[in-house]
């Protein structure tokens, strides 16, 4: 995965797909996902493993972190990712293996 560039945040400035217009919550509303599972495929997530603390990475890439807005196009991937989760009764777990640090 890698990290949002200059060119990518000129994008964002000028294609309406990318401009971070939702929350996770809103999100979570139109897709009919839990808000915890945007969050965690957004954002990353912290948990604990007898006793240690571990983090998966966030699944999707955001233009911009800190603000914590998801663009249209954040929505697509949020909505093809819980739709292979359905579809293939995948545990959250083994969608986030390949992202755990």
């Amino acid at each position: 995965m890698s990290f949002p560039t200059q060119a990518h945040e000129n994008i964002a400035k000028h294609d309406i797909r990318e401009r971070r217009f939702y929350t996770a919550s809103e999100a979570a509303h139109y897709l009919r996902v839990p808000a915890s599972t945007v969050r965690a495929w957004a954002f990353g997530q912290g948990y604990r493993v007898k006793g240690e603390s571990r983090r998966f990475k966030p699944v999707i890439e955001l233009s911009d972190r800190q603000e914590r807005r998801l663009s249209f196009i954040n929505l697509v991937e949020l909505f093809v990712l819980s739709a292979i989760r359905r579809r293939t009764a995948w545990p959250c777990r083994r969608c986030a293996r390949p992202w755990i640090s």
